[in-house]
C-alpha cells in the first residue's frame, strides 16, 4: 500500500526544465557538513542523507556499500518521513507532503566496521534509482520540477589514509641555493573533492602568503637576492569539505654573489699565469 501510495504521488510530477547541482549527499552529520568519516576502532558508524536545496518534495536514489569498504556490513535505515518505498542498499523513493527548509534530513544508515582497515580511502557515493528507471540521483521541488543532481559523496578514511605533504625541495636549511630556485613539493589526499595548495614565501620566519589556491606542487618565486635566507611552508586544502594540512616551516639561504676581492698585484699576477 506504501508503495503504491508512493508511486501514484510520483507519478503527477512534471519534467519540466531539469537543473544540475549538488543538493543531494551522504555526510557524517544530519546537517550535511561533514564529509569525511574516519574508521580507526569497530563500532557502528551512521551515515546521513541530507537534502540542501531550499525546497524538495521528492528524492529517488540508492546508496550500497562500496566494494571497497571490505570491513562494512550494513545494519540497518531510519528513514525520517512516513511515505516511502524500497532501502538505500537497492533504491529508495521517498515523498514529502510539504515543502521543507534545508538541511533535509531525509535517512540515517546505519554501518558496522569492524576496524581492520586502518588505510583505507574510499569513496561513498549516491547512485541513481536505476530500479525505479531513474538516469540521475533525483530530487522534485515544491514547482513539481524533477532535478537530476549528482549526489555528494562522502569519503571514508582510514588512520593511515591521512592528507599529507612531503619530499620539500629544496630541503631544509639548505645552503648555496640558485637565484632561480623553486620549490616543489608532494601532497596526498584521501578525499572526493580537489586539492589546493596555498604557498607562504618571504624573508621572515613568519612569511606571508604569496600564491592561494594553487593546484600543481610547484612554484617559481621569480628571481631571488644572492645571501639571502629565505622560510616558506605550504597548506593543502580541499574545495569542500576534507579538511586541511600544513607543512613545517622550512628554509634555504641563496648563494653569495659578491665578486671576490683581488689586490692589485694578485690582479696583475692572475693576468700573467
Amino acid at each position: 500500500m506504501r508503495k503504491f501510495l508512493v508511486i501514484s504521488l510520483l507519478a503527477a510530477v512534471s519534467t519540466g526544465q531539469p537543473a544540475s547541482g549538488q543538493n543531494v549527499g551522504l555526510y557524517a552529520d544530519v546537517q550535511g557538513s561533514l564529509s569525511i568519516v574516519e574508521l580507526g576502532t569497530p563500532g557502528v558508524i551512521s551515515l546521513h542523507v541530507v537534502i540542501t536545496q531550499e525546497v524538495s518534495s521528492a528524492v529517488w536514489f540508492k546508496a550500497p556499500i562500496p566494494d571497497s569498504w571490505e570491513s562494512a556490513v550494513y545494519l540497518d535505515e531510519t528513514v525520517n518521513f512516513p511515505q516511502y518505498a524500497g532501502d538505500s542498499q537497492t533504491g529508495i523513493m521517498m515523498f514529502f507532503e510539504q515543502c521543507l527548509i534545508p538541511p533535509i534530513h531525509v535517512m540515517t544508515i546505519n554501518i558496522w566496521d569492524d576496524g581492520s582497515m586502518p588505510d583505507i580511502c574510499s569513496i561513498y557515493e549516491l547512485l541513481p534509482h536505476r530500479a525505479a528507471g531513474r538516469a540521475h540521483v533525483e530530487y522534485v521541488d515544491c514547482s513539481a520540477v524533477i532535478h537530476p543532481t549528482d549526489g555528494v559523496p562522502i569519503t571514508i578514511r582510514g588512520a593511515d589514509a591521512l592528507t599529507r605533504l612531503e619530499n620539500f625541495s629544496p630541503p631544509d636549511g639548505a645552503i648555496d641555493q640558485p637565484r632561480g630556485t623553486q620549490l616543489s613539493w608532494d601532497s596526498w589526499s584521501c578525499s572526493y573533492y580537489p586539492r589546493v595548495h596555498d604557498v607562504y614565501f618571504g624573508t621572515t620566519p613568519d612569511p606571508p602568503i604569496r600564491i592561494h589556491d594553487h593546484t600543481g606542487t610547484t612554484w617559481d618565486p621569480g628571481p631571488l637576492e644572492p645571501n639571502t635566507t629565505y622560510y616558506w611552508r605550504v597548506v593543502l586544502r580541499h574545495r569542500g569539505p576534507g579538511g586541511s594540512v600544513g607543512s613545517l616551516l622550512w628554509s634555504f639561504t641563496t648563494w653569495d654573489a659578491s665578486p671576490v676581492n683581488h689586490s692589485t698585484w694578485g690582479a696583475i699576477k692572475a693576468l700573467y699565469k
